[in-house]
């Protein structure tokens, strides 16, 4: 209600609902006498009440006295740290008019620490809307008066914004991160499970709670249930590795997406990858013939596309002296192979020592091993002796004769020569 100084009464003025932050303004008001009450169905408490007028109004740029208010006004705080404040200034004047508007920040105890400006031309009716922000350097509670001022300085209105929390917001990220399938006890994949690795990182030397989802999408796209996600806390003066495993129903393409939240649910961080998850496996077959071996494989998947694969056959020998086994050589072959085109390998290898052996068979594809078999052999390269020359001739009975022969051994082993006399008799060599 205002009073009316000609009547002598109280004359309603206006209706206000207080905004967000518990504040009701009336702007560009004539000066007077003016009375207000909350009404019965507000709550009981204690109100403050401010109020400011000037008839002699604002700068017009013109030598006139127009009057300047805050039409609208709103803030937001994000990130936590940093406030903005935006306002919508409005003149009487049907001309250009040059404004400031000053925020003076206050902590929580009534301390002033910092006064933000701006300068802004407006125009009456013309709808303006301004930012400024401001950031905080220590975590806490703030207040801000906003003062709008014309072009001489003058006070032409005000608002204040109360109890702003603002926090510094530490920046949180992946540091490092891997995948990879796991393997059973003999090293082969297991070709439906997967393993998403990832070190999550704060700048924060304090405990942060971050959330990372991961999700699993099939070749058509569709999302595939068995996604999943886990919690963490993390602390940037420590070192973390958190693993996340997944296992699929059946062989195909799939998409991978990790993410990471913080825990105000703002988006930190991801990555992402596609991988075929199928199983593969060999047929095998193997033979030695004297110094020979000969081994067949066929490369077989259970994925309609395809599998580019690898084989490998590493050759080892015992080593007497060292008492271990000694790669001595190895044979490789690649293959794209899918379950309708298995792919047969052919690998074949000559020893050129007699020993003992050890032949080692892989296969793999992108992900690592997906099968492999081993088999070990005795292979004994020992030659006959070959006779060369022998001094026989037809002999008569009395004769005596001296019989002579040329022999020699490849492998250079010693030789013991017998003599076959003909009667079913022998002789050894120095009888």
């Amino acid at each position: 209600y205002k009073y009316n100084e000609e009547s002598g009464d109280w004359e309603y003025h206006a209706y206000l609902e207080t905004n967000e932050t518990g504040e009701a303004w009336l702007y560009n008001e004539a000066c007077g006498e003016y009375e207000w009450y909350a009404s019965a169905d507000n709550e009981d408490g204690y109100y403050q009440v401010w109020a400011h007028c000037d008839d002699t109004g604002g700068g017009g740029g013109n030598g006139s006295d127009d009057d300047e208010w805050f039409y609208d006004w709103d803030y937001h705080v994000n990130p936590s740290e940093t406030i903005t404040i935006s306002y919508d200034p409005d003149t009487e004047c049907d001309c250009n008019v040059t404004i400031y508007v000053d925020i003076d920040v206050y902590t929580e105890n009534g301390t002033h620490i910092d006064t933000v400006e701006a300068e802004h031309i407006i125009y009456n009716g013309y709808s303006d809307w301004f930012e400024q922000d401001w950031t905080a350097d220590e975590d806490g509670s703030y207040d801000f008066r906003v003062n709008l001022l014309d072009e001489d300085y003058e006070l032409e209105d005000s608002f204040w914004i109360y109890n702003v929390n603002l926090s510094y917001e530490y920046d949180e990220w992946i540091h490092a991160w891997a995948y990879y399938v796991p393997t059973d006890d003999d090293g082969n994949n297991n070709w439906n499970e997967l393993v998403v690795g990832y070190d999550p990182e704060t700048e924060c030397d304090c405990d942060v709670d971050v959330e990372v989802y991961l999700d699993v999408y099939d070749e058509n796209g569709d999302w595939y249930t068995g996604s999943s996600n886990q919690s963490h806390t993390i602390n940037g003066e420590q070192e973390d590795w958190f693993l996340q495993d997944i296992a699929v129903d059946e062989p195909g393409e799939y998409s991978f997406y990790v993410d990471m939240y913080d825990e105000a649910g703002t988006h930190e961080e991801d990555k992402s990858f596609s991988l075929i998850l199928s199983d593969e496996w060999f047929d095998y077959d193997w033979a030695v013939e004297d110094g020979n071996v000969k081994i067949d494989l066929q490369g077989n998947t259970n994925y309609d596309g395809e599998i580019d694969t690898y084989y490998e056959v590493n050759v080892y020998r015992w080593n007497e002296d060292e008492n271990d086994w000694e790669e001595i050589d190895s044979l490789s072959e690649d293959a794209t192979i899918s379950s309708g085109s298995p792919a047969p390998l052919h690998f074949e290898w000559e020893a050129e020592e007699s020993g003992d052996y050890r032949f080692v068979v892989y296969m793999f594809d992108e992900m690592g091993q997906e099968d492999s078999f081993d088999f070990m052999e005795e292979i004994n390269l020992n030659q006959a002796p070959v006779i060369e020359d022998l001094n026989g001739d037809h002999l008569f009975e009395g004769q005596l004769f001296n019989f002579e022969v040329d022999a020699f051994d490849a492998d250079d082993d010693e030789l013991e020569y017998t003599w076959d006399m003909g009667d079913g008799s022998s002789k050894k060599e120095g009888d």
